[in-house]
């Protein structure tokens, strides 16, 4: 019953992350005016490497999520375009996407990689440009205890 348990209170922080995220990003972040460009939101998930499993359903949650806003006509009345980077669970590839997402690909929405090691490697990225990342994915203290003003 346990093992049932957990997958189920997984999605319900992820549904409140995703909440929250949307919430404070909109919030903080500057909005296209034209209702017709799509909202970037990125991240960077595992698909090799020590967070392969985690890192996979955590992408297949964040693609319900931006199906789900997208059916009911989107974000602010605008389609969700995910934007992912394979990081191999490597911190300095972490670093390389999420300074992409940021400066190329104009991601207004970021979210963060599976695992504390990848979040602090991400966090670092987004604090620097000043940039709202919700980190949906990572339990340990640490990125908490940093006093970074745009981590969630």
């Amino acid at each position: 019953m346990a093992s049932l348990m957990l997958p189920v209170r997984n999605v319900f922080y992820f549904a409140l992350c995703c909440v929250i995220f949307a919430s404070v990003s909109l919030c903080s972040s500057p909005v296209s005016s034209s209702p017709q460009n799509p909202v970037i939101v990125g991240g960077t998930v595992s698909l090799e490497g020590k967070y392969l499993e985690t890192s996979r359903m955590i992408k297949l949650g964040y693609e319900m999520w931006a199906a789900n806003v997208n059916e009911r006509g989107g974000l602010l009345g605008r389609e969700i375009r995910l934007v992912f980077y394979d990081d191999k669970s490597s911190p300095d590839l972490v670093r390389t996407y999420y300074r992409k997402l940021i400066e190329e690909d104009g991601a207004e929405l970021i979210l963060s990689p599976y695992g504390t090691p990848l979040t602090l490697a991400a966090s670092e990225i987004t604090e620097e440009a000043g940039r709202v990342m919700i980190a949906c994915a990572s339990a340990a203290p640490k990125p908490w205890e940093r006093g970074h003003r745009f981590l969630f």
